[in-house]
């Protein structure tokens, strides 16, 4: 990197919703690295745990976005990073905790390369600092995007041990440059939370942006303790995003080619609703207004649909291996 006085600046979009219990360590974190200028927001998303107030004592600067109700991961972040003023923006999930030199190699690659629209860190488990919680995100045949590496042990002579472009970051600790970001208008806050990341990189994708994978940049990830608290509310989201997200991008014949993928996850997920208390009304639910919200996208899945077949060749490569060397 160069001096420090010449780096862009970097903000860190701290999504909270009642998760005080992290802060104290995952900011602590973030103004350890050695990275420099940064400038650390707080978006929170209508908190009763008196997350606002702690920070604001023991974080004095900290900037905080005090959001009146909870937005969703999506429109939480869009307002965070809207009163970002970073060349760069970092949306960082309140139960991660980063190293201290995680920021250095994704600027300088962002800085050398225009195209370059996000970097995705290695998100390893907090509590097995071996084990992977997620290299990034790649295309599944069921047509949505899953993290890679969930629970495996990192080798950093494999593949995967060298950096190399791929379709989609981790959302939770994904660096995005801030006019790609703008450009493509922010996050879908109809989704809510769950996908709306994937939908995001989707369209960077379609537009010609380039996500580069950095597996120097390591951050340690508590697994969704931040959600779990949600239960069957995030199994909603998930389930009807993902009819939005496939109705959005992908044209008829590549859903039908994929259709006995798509129908092994249907039953997977059948499988998972119908042994949870209430499981079976929340799946139906999330079923329901699926179906009938595709009608927000009639209009625009044209566009994506063309743009998909422009760069199919390119969808299927990254589908194949996963992530492609520099």
């Amino acid at each position: 990197m160069n001096k420090k006085n010449h780096n862009p600046l970097v903000s860190i979009v701290i999504l909270n919703w009642n998760g005080k219990e992290h802060l104290q360590e995952c900011i602590d974190s973030v103004i350890k690295s050695l990275y420099s200028p940064l400038e650390i927001i707080l978006a929170d998303n209508g908190s009763t745990d008196d997350s606002i107030e702690f920070v604001k004592s023991q974080f004095p600067a900290v900037i905080i976005l005090e959001n009146k109700e909870n937005l969703g991961y999506a429109e939480g972040n869009n307002r965070g990073i809207g009163i970002a003023h970073g060349k760069y923006v970092v949306t960082l999930n309140n139960d991660v905790v980063v190293d201290p030199n995680w920021l250095d190699k994704p600027i300088e690659y962002l800085e050398n390369d225009p195209q370059i629209g996000s970097i995705s860190c290695r998100q390893m488990n907090y509590y097995n600092k071996d084990m992977i919680d997620s290299l990034f995100h790649y295309p599944a045949p069921e047509l949505i995007f899953r993290r890679l590496g969930y629970k495996k042990t990192f080798n950093l002579h494999s593949p995967f041990g060298s950096p190399g472009y791929v379709i989609a970051p981790n959302g939770g600790s994904a660096i995005y440059r801030k006019t790609m970001f703008n450009q493509l208008e922010g996050f879908d806050s109809k989704f809510f939370a769950y996908l709306d990341e994937s939908d995001l990189c989707m369209r960077a994708f379609l537009n010609g942006w380039k996500c580069l994978y950095v597996p120097q940049s390591v951050v340690y990830h508590k697994d969704s303790a931040s959600f779990k608290k949600r239960g069957k509310i995030a199994h909603y989201f998930f389930e009807r995003n993902r009819i939005w997200f496939i109705y959005k991008y992908f044209p008829w014949p590549s859903i039908f080619s994929h259709l006995h993928w798509i129908i092994f996850q249907e039953m997977i997920s059948i499988g998972l609703h119908f042994l949870k208390k209430n499981g079976r009304l929340n799946y139906f639910k999330a079923r329901i207004h699926g179906i009938l919200g595709i009608w927000r996208y009639s209009s625009i899945r044209k566009l994506y649909v063309t743009r998909f077949q422009n760069y199919k060749i390119e969808y299927i490569m990254f589908q194949k291996k996963k992530l492609i060397p520099l």
